[in-house]
């Protein structure tokens, strides 16, 4: 899973920093967990903010918290290797040292507003590894507008993109998230999300004559359901800056209209289209 957006410098950060305290405060309101381990155990003695995931301990405390984009846990397991010295009295030397050599915190200009929204329910479903359940509550005086509806979505697909990478493995970039229900109604959000593994395998366009061919190699699951998404998304495949095209260039203002498709072997739908 993501972690929340990053604070400066990645590394580990101290009470008394403008990092710790707006890092802090953030994870707080996003997290009940965390507000609650600090109301019993006061503010941690230092927190590890990482490309994906952030860490919080407690000196003199076995348990200490992970937190990742949609949720927060306790930890019994062995503490993360460069906030050990900040623990036990007693210093692990080499920990010491390697924190040592972090960059010092950088201080923040713009940090992202507290989450708008509580999770109620965000899961895999049991029935289906490809699709996942999801319920938000916005808070008090929540923004609700398009932006902020979109925001949320994109944020959920970071989440399933991750979970699902996380449980089946393969890349990242193939995975494609679509939302067949989403809803808000008495301040939540209700939905499903479905999981598609679809991959650009080559791009070609006449400039002259205007038509190209694409083909994209899709997962074994939701054949179908894929082939209506990518159909409907040609255009958003296409424009994406790490394909690359073997002939010609698509003009920037060009429309796109779909032509004949084929199923070619090992899963691969080969799409016709033009532009004007």
């Amino acid at each position: 899973m993501f972690a929340p957006p990053k604070f400066g410098a990645r590394g580990v950060v101290l009470p008394g920093s403008s990092q710790y305290e707006r890092y802090l405060e953030y994870c707080k309101g996003r997290y009940p967990l965390l507000a609650d381990c600090c109301g019993k155990w006061g503010s941690p003695s230092a927190i590890q903010i990482g490309s994906s995931g952030g860490y919080f301990v407690w000196r003199g405390n076995v348990q200490w918290l992970q937190v990742k984009a949609f949720d927060a846990m306790t930890m019994t397991s062995r503490h993360p290797k460069l906030l050990r010295p900040f623990v036990s009295d007693q210093p692990d030397v080499p920990a010491v040292a390697e924190a040592a050599k972090l960059p010092p915190a950088a201080p923040v200009a713009n940090v992202a507003p507290a989450s708008q929204y509580s999770i109620e329910r965000f899961s895999r479903l049991a029935d289906d590894s490809f699709a996942y359940s999801f319920r938000l509550r916005m808070k008090d005086g929540a923004d609700v507008g398009l932006g902020a509806m979109n925001r949320i979505k994109q944020e959920l697909r970071q989440a399933v993109v991750s979970d699902y990478v996380a449980a089946y493995g393969g890349s990242a970039g193939d995975v494609r998230v679509d939302f067949p229900e989403f809803s808000l109604r008495d301040s939540a959000i209700e939905g499903r999300a479905e999981v598609m593994r679809i991959s650009v395998k080559s791009l070609r366009y006449d400039s002259a004559t205007h038509k190209g061919v694409i083909a994209v190699s899709i997962g074994a699951n939701r054949f179908e359901d894929a082939r209506r998404w990518v159909r409907k998304n040609v255009e958003t495949l296409a424009r994406d800056k790490g394909v690359a095209l073997t002939t010609g260039e698509i003009p920037s203002e060009a429309r796109f209209f779909l032509g004949a498709e084929r199923v070619l072997e090992r899963n691969v739908l080969e799409i016709e289209f033009e532009t004007e």
